[in-house]
């Protein structure tokens, strides 16, 4: 095989290689999922129950039907509870001499993500398939 030969064959190789890079390296143009904050509704509250809506507001009483977001707080006094419902399917329930913050509770796409901080106390966390 002569030079010249191994030139020509070896052009003719990254001639059909290098479309198959370039497809590779091109940016997808899948569309990215929707991000939206979801609500927190309390549906019942027992004995003294406080929340704020961020942690730098002042506390204010829990009432039934209340919406509150994502970085809301929940705190409870003695012989209280709070049970409060994440949207579409995720419920908890705040037991006495306790404090919680709703760090995340957002939805991507069809996957709902929610993060709680128990600071001190005891939650229980209900989920249920959607």
């Amino acid at each position: 095989m002569t030079l010249t030969s191994m030139k020509t064959i070896f052009g003719a190789t990254l001639l059909a290689i290098s479309p198959l890079a370039i497809a590779q390296t091109a940016p997808s143009t899948t569309p990215a999922a929707q991000t939206e904050k979801l609500n927190i509704v309390v549906t019942d509250v027992q004995g003294t129950v406080r929340v704020r809506q961020h942690p730098d507001q002042p506390w204010a009483p829990a009432t039934v039907n209340m919406t509150v977001g994502e970085d809301a707080e929940f705190r409870t006094g003695p012989h209280s509870s709070v049970t409060a419902v994440i949207e579409p399917d995720q419920q908890f329930t705040l037991d006495r001499l306790g404090t919680v913050s709703v760090l995340e509770a957002i939805k991507e796409g069809k996957t709902v993500k929610t993060d709680l901080a128990l600071k001190y106390g005891r939650v229980r966390l209900d989920v249920e398939a959607a």
